[in-house]
């Protein structure tokens, strides 16, 4: 996994632990499996670049 990715993947990580349940929500919205989510952040799994550019879209729609 590359350096960008695993940022992108610590930045998403760090929104979904704020607050209880929100790991199904970022699933939801980038329309993967909340089991995927889950794999990412443990480094099992990547996201493909097209769910990358999800949830960095994601992330900005958070912040805005």
């Amino acid at each position: 996994m590359s350096t960008r990715t695993r940022k992108l993947l610590a930045q998403a990580e760090n929104w979904c632990d704020a607050e209880y349940g929100r790991r199904s929500h970022l699933a939801r919205e980038i329309g993967a499996a909340p089991q995927a989510v889950t794999n990412w952040f443990k480094g099992r799994n990547s996201p493909t670049s097209e769910q990358a550019l999800a949830i960095l879209e994601f992330l900005k729609k958070q912040k805005s």
